[in-house]
C-alpha cells in the first residue's frame, strides 16, 4: 500500500506545479474599448501570437483585469495596448508611433522601438498580482 501512494505522489502532479497570475492594467486613458493583454513564456513569438493572455473590457474605473490560471512557474514577459475603438489591432500615426495607449511588465519602455523580452521578464514563482499602466 505505501508503494502504491508513493506511486501516485510521483506520478501525479502536485497543486504547486501550477501558479495564477492576475493582471490589472490601470490608469486607461479611457473607459471605451478593451484591453488586449499578451502573456509570454520565451522571445519566440515576442509581440505576436501570445502563448497566454486574452482581451478584456475596460472597467468604470479606467482599468481591466485578467487573470490566467494553470501557468508553471517560470519567467514570464507581458506586453498590452488598449484598444479604444474596438478595432481588434494597434492603431499607429503617420510616422509609425502608436495611437492608443500600450505598455510591458518589469517596466520595459518602448523607445522608437519596441522593448526586447528580455527587457520586459519577471519571474512568476507563485501566486501573484501584477498592476501595470500604460508607458
Amino acid at each position: 500500500m505505501i508503494l502504491l501512494q508513493l506511486l501516485f505522489a510521483i506520478l501525479l502532479p502536485s497543486s504547486h506545479d501550477h501558479v495564477t497570475l492576475t493582471i490589472t492594467v490601470e490608469n486607461l486613458p479611457s473607459t471605451e474599448g478593451y484591453v488586449h493583454i499578451g502573456l509570454y513564456d520565451d522571445d519566440t513569438y515576442w509581440l505576436e501570437a501570445a502563448p497566454f493572455g486574452g482581451k478584456v473590457e475596460v472597467g468604470q474605473d479606467n482599468s481591466a483585469t485578467l487573470t490566467i490560471n494553470d501557468l508553471h512557474p517560470g519567467t514570464y514577459a507581458i506586453s498590452f495596448y488598449h484598444d479604444e475603438n474596438n478595432s481588434g489591432e494597434m492603431d499607429y500615426n503617420m510616422i509609425g508611433f502608436p495611437k492608443e495607449a500600450f505598455g510591458f511588465s518589469a517596466g520595459a519602455k518602448a523607445v522608437l522601438k519596441a522593448p526586447y523580452f528580455a527587457d520586459a521578464t519577471f519571474e512568476l514563482t507563485e501566486d501573484m498580482d501584477l498592476v501595470l499602466s500604460p508607458q
